[in-house]
């Protein structure tokens, strides 16, 4: 467990998203924002270094909508975690691990990367201060470096038939900044279908041997070769893998085109290399909820305790009208309150680490 973590300390209630000071979203085009779910563009890294783009007049300016919370005149999407359907900052605390900004742990920076941790403490205080014009760097990336997939989701609406994806001068970029990061994420589209991204992980933590890095993955292009040789390489390494369901059934039709028995025997693997290694956190499964798995929901809460693993619930988003019961009326509140209490009991009587179960509360009251 992070005894001293980032989040805790710094994202507060009434105060601004701490995006803008510490994170950049690059997606498969190399185009440039603060969060997955902010739509405005700050700038392309094919024609503009990551220091333009960091201070560049769009990124002042966003800077300034979050300290006043116009987060809508921002670019922000609503359904985001930190925001919970209302422009506003938070009004109350927020689970830490269902936010968007991936958790640092401040001992382990402190201890390990000097250089990371000053410019971190730099980043702070700025936010802080409320400054908008940076001395400090990003501490975070959060890298979609590629748009193609082998799946075709029934809740994703990417066109994951496209052949965007990083290229080589991205890449450079990227690993060439990385000596000044805490924390890297990469995902898709599904990042193993880039022939390259083993080999290029190595070439990263070789830049920052300290570097956290968190791998997002359907687990079905991925092999145990593959999983040794990237926890072998240097840095604190987690992966999470996304998994709707706990029947091959369920799970077959959600991730359509993948195959239920590969994505559980990565899961199981993982596991497997987390005891082995005597840690907690090479493996979280991600389980976005639906109609269609809403009744597996207690059924994967039992499997994560079997396995000693850690289980995120995220709602689904969008428009899908025959699976998002968030946004349409698809099951009663009298049923929704049976779901809940029965996962509160199923986590307190669990030891392992469940987390999301606040936000699919947040999620559905909105309906209401």
């Amino acid at each position: 467990m992070m005894k001293n973590s980032f989040l805790t300390h710094i994202q507060k209630v009434n105060k601004p998203c701490i995006h803008p000071w510490f994170y950049l979203w690059i997606n498969a085009a190399a185009d440039v924002t603060v969060c997955p779910q902010n739509r405005t563009r700050l700038g392309s890294l094919n024609n503009l270094s990551i220091s333009e783009v960091w201070n560049g007049e769009k990124l002042q300016k966003l800077r300034k909508n979050f300290l006043k919370g116009d987060y809508e005149e921002a670019g922000c999407e609503k359904e985001c975690p930190y925001l919970r359907g209302s422009y506003t900052h938070a009004k109350k605390e927020i689970p830490k691990e269902e936010l968007i900004f991936p958790d640092i742990d401040l001992d382990l920076i402190k201890h390990e990367n000097k250089k990371v941790f000053e410019n971190l403490t730099l980043a702070t205080d700025e936010y802080e201060k409320n400054i908008t014009s940076l001395k400090s760097t990003p501490s975070v990336f959060d890298c979609q470096s590629i748009l193609t997939c082998n799946a075709d989701c029934i809740m994703c609406g990417q066109p994951h038939s496209s052949k965007l994806k990083h290229s080589s001068i991205v890449k450079d970029k990227i690993s060439n900044y990385s000596t000044n990061l805490a924390t890297v994420r990469w995902q898709g589209g599904e990042v193993f279908l880039d022939k390259d991204f083993v080999n290029y992980q190595e070439k990263i933590s070789l830049a920052n041997p300290y570097l956290n890095k968190v791998i997002i993955t359907n687990g079905t292009l991925t092999s145990s070769e593959d999983i040794d040789q990237l926890l072998s390489q240097n840095g604190n390494l987690k992966f999470i893998v996304s998994m709707d369901g706990r029947t091959k059934q369920t799970v077959n039709k959600i991730r359509y085109k993948l195959k239920y028995e590969k994505i559980l025997s990565t899961i199981e693997y993982l596991a497997h290399k987390q005891k082995e290694l005597d840690k907690s956190d090479i493996i979280l499964w991600n389980y976005t909820v639906m109609l269609s798995n809403i009744d597996e929901v207690s059924l994967a809460i039992t499997l994560a305790e079997q396995l000693n693993i850690s289980i995120n619930f995220a709602a689904i988003q969008g428009t899908y009208p025959s699976e998002n019961f968030f946004e349409y009326d698809l099951i009663s509140n009298n049923d929704w309150n049976k779901y809940i209490s029965l996962w509160e009991k199923e986590i307190e009587e669990t030891s392992i680490k469940i987390s999301g179960l606040e936000g699919l509360k947040e999620r559905f009251k909105l309906k209401n």
